[in-house]
């Protein structure tokens, strides 16, 4: 069995696959995703995809920017949200100019008119409940936080209406304070110390952030008392996990080109599912993720063989935080003008003082658990129709890597991913 790898430079994350949560919130995940930009008086310069544009672009990118946190990292248990970060590289490409914004807008997957920039920022994507309630919810919140004294173009300001907040970064570390204490409110207290200490200072002067938080039930619970502990075959080796089980009619995918299959975990209401790909044996996450980023989400679910069977459904809880510094794998990807103090060209922000970008931070949590309601009603509906039907029981075990995709199925959005690849502490 190989040792796991330290977590690289700007990277911290610790992940489990367990049976005693930290929070009692079901389904929970919430992403922050933050922007530092530098001010310098410097000598140089199955899906209905009705956004059909939108949610390529989203999801494309949010596999490339998978394999580069995967490459870069080494980490085995990963979450992030694509739209988080899309939508925060909307106000960039709106707020941009010349290389700046063809290189945000290439690596994102944006139209030069500005379309699928506008469309993100413009989505209500705020299901109408409060985060913190018990029933499912998704709540994506925008902080515009500019230097109280600096000129900034009227535009800017209608553009994004109640986000922009006026703040002194003279005060670096009050201001971090506040900014914190938003993304901690924004996500139900799950997010917090998003700016860690020292990461303002007077020179900052623009912080662009994007707040996601969703929780909701299971459609159909896992059975609490059926959960047990049993064997995950992972990247570090056999390691023992705490694993959920569930018995009903689900919808199971295989899809040629994908040497695996998958399926989909409804959430209650319908909006939302879970999609779980789960690469056959011998086959790896790595290279399935690589042949989905060749085509994009939708079409998998559309184009892949699927059916709607009995299944029973075996999968390990699992609880995974991740805090990134994302400079590197943007630039990898080929944002670089942005985060050059003489290249970057802000100027339809301000032409008052040069701006850059400093850093790109990005914090998630998750946490997937049995949590769900009305199940004794839906298990007695499927043991009904099992009997009368005979029909043949598939079995969905995820007891080794795997990918997993949360999506708003109506704009056939992927709003978190990530892997599972390692059980214990």
């Amino acid at each position: 069995m190989h040792g796991r790898p330290e977590p690289g430079l700007g990277y911290k994350a610790h992940h489990r696959v367990q049976s005693n949560l930290m929070w009692q919130t079901p389904g929970a995940v919430c992403i922050v995703c933050c922007l530092l930009f530098i001010g310098t008086l410097a000598n140089g310069q199955s899906c209905l995809a009705s956004n059909g544009d939108a949610s390529i672009a989203v999801n494309s990118f949010g596999l490339a920017l998978f394999q580069c946190i995967k490459n870069a990292t080494g980490e085995a248990n990963t979450v992030f949200s694509p739209l988080s970060v899309s939508t925060v590289a909307s106000y960039v490409s709106l707020f941009a100019n010349g290389t700046t914004k063809a290189e945000v807008d290439e690596v994102f997957r944006f139209d030069s008119e500005g379309t699928i920039p506008r469309t993100l920022i413009a989505q209500p994507w705020d299901t109408g409940s409060t985060v913190g309630e018990e029933t499912g919810n998704l709540a994506i919140v925008n902080g515009l936080f500019l230097q109280e004294d600096l000129e900034v173009e009227n535009r800017i300001v209608d553009s994004a209406g109640d986000a922009v907040k006026k703040v002194d970064f003279s005060n670096s570390e009050g201001t971090r304070q506040s900014i914190n204490s938003w993304a901690e409110d924004s996500t139900g207290g799950l997010i917090e110390e998003l700016l860690p200490v020292g990461s303002l200072d007077a020179q900052t002067k623009f912080v662009l952030a994007s707040a996601v938080f969703f929780q909701s039930n299971w459609e159909q619970t896992f059975e609490p008392s059926a959960t047990k502990q049993q064997p995950f075959h992972g990247q570090y080796g056999v390691e023992d996990a705490m694993f959920m089980y569930q018995f009903d009619r689900t919808l199971l995918w295989k899809w040629d080109p994908v040497a695996g299959q998958a399926l989909e975990l409804p959430y209650e209401g319908g909006l939302f599912s879970m999609y779980i790909v789960l690469p056959d044996t011998g086959n790896s996450v790595a290279a399935v993720a690589e042949v989905m980023s060749r085509g994009n989400f939708g079409q998998w679910l559309t184009e892949g063989y699927s059916q709607t069977l009995f299944t029973t459904v075996v999968i390990p809880k699992f609880e995974i935080e991740l805090s990134l510094d994302l400079t590197t794998a943007l630039h990898k990807l080929g944002v670089k003008d942005a985060f050059d103090a003489l290249k970057a060209d802000f100027t339809p922000i301000t032409k008052d003082v040069p701006l850059h970008i400093d850093s790109a931070v990005h914090k998630a949590r998750i946490v997937v658990n049995e949590t769900g309601t009305k199940a004794a009603g839906v298990a007695a509906i499927a043991v009904q129709a099992l009997s009368a039907q005979m029909e043949p029981v598939q079995h969905f075990v995820a007891d080794r890597p795997f990918l997993y995709f949360i999506v708003d199925k109506l704009d056939c959005i992927v709003l978190f991913m990530g892997s599972v690849e390692a059980a214990g502490q």
